[in-house]
């Protein structure tokens, strides 16, 4: 436990990622609750999926629509997901939005729509929040003492930090560019699967945690070195006996992730240093600590192999 601190405050979490990028953060009942309903809707979409795709036959595909969806949906998930680290309609595998064209909504049950959408606000809401602690935090790392006779000083970087957390959507439904991932894991053909190093594109991305150990994350030895090792959170937080649950379901833990957004974003938070005040060698100084300071973009990937099918919920924030 003490290789993975698990927080329960969101000012925790934020120092976590500013370290190593990534953060796990225990939720409220509340959100847990929101979390376990779309994860179990998803489930038993994916289980119809299953037995539909593989008692339909090619000459009987358009024989009823539902059965051509499932099939639809079965070439993307057998074996895994294709495209993983593109952005098509393969990753995309629900959109958070219904504007998207890229798969229908299933029309037999609508407790997956309803479901996801009650969760998207709500962990939207909570990127957020990470997001303001992060400007916050990273602002007052970054900026010189301001002396009592230079009130101004201190309330430039507050405008500066109002104005990037005004940059950043509110609400899930004032943009259309932050999506909910449902990812399903086939543990039939893991070679299949392209389950490769990446970092997701965002400002941040939050991964809800499940009984089947799968998120494995990049941890540096030292602060900005390139030595480390992939840890999965899953294991650390919880045990092996994971590896045995009856059924997979959702923790009350997620794993906050920064994307490539993140580190653009707080770079802008001090600005405009004034050198004939302070000296153009503080200025460097301060430059150079505000560099060092930023938080990497978080690697990751998916576990392989996996012992069972896993499915992967996660929410980017993106600008």
């Amino acid at each position: 436990m003490s290789d993975l601190p698990v927080t329960n405050c969101m000012q925790d979490a934020a120092r976590e990622i500013m370290i190593n990028s990534f953060a796990v953060l225990k939720v409220n009942d509340h959100l847990t609750e929101k979390i376990r309903a779309a994860h179990n809707s998803a489930l038993g979409f994916f289980d119809m999926v299953d037995q539909e795709s593989t008692t339909t036959t090619k000459h009987d595909i358009n024989a009823k629509s539902s059965k051509k969806i499932c099939c639809k949906y079965h070439a993307i998930v057998d074996g895994n997901l294709h495209g993983y680290n593109e952005p098509s309609p393969s990753k995309r595998l629900f959109r958070a939005y219904c504007h998207s064209n890229f798969q229908p909504w299933p029309e037999y049950d609508d407790s997956l729509r309803l479901n996801s959408m009650r969760l998207v606000e709500e962990l939207h809401t909570l990127l957020v929040d990470c997001c303001r602690s992060l400007i916050q935090l990273h602002s007052l790392s970054c900026t010189l003492p301001t002396p009592p006779s230079r009130p101004s000083k201190r309330q430039r970087r507050m405008d500066k930090e109002q104005q990037l957390v005004l940059e950043i959507p509110n609400n899930a439904s004032d943009s259309d560019k932050s999506p909910l991932h449902y990812f399903f894991y086939h543990n039939r053909r893991p070679s299949v699967a392209n389950c490769s190093e990446h970092v997701d594109r965002g400002v941040l991305i939050v991964v809800c945690l499940t009984t089947v150990p799968g998120l494995e994350v990049w941890k540096s030895y030292e602060r900005h070195h390139r030595s480390g090792r992939f840890v999965c959170p899953e294991v650390l937080v919880h045990n092996a006996r994971l590896y045995q649950e009856a059924e997979p379901a959702c923790s009350n833990l997620v794993c906050i992730m920064a994307g490539d957004q993140l580190a653009p974003l707080l770079a802008r938070t001090v600005e405009g240093t004034d050198a004939s005040r302070v000296g153009e060698h503080v200025e460097k100084s301060l430059y150079k600590n505000r560099v060092a300071n930023l938080p990497r973009a978080c690697l990751h990937k998916v576990r392989t192999p996996l012992k069972r099918s896993r499915l992967s919920i996660s929410y980017e924030l993106r600008l």
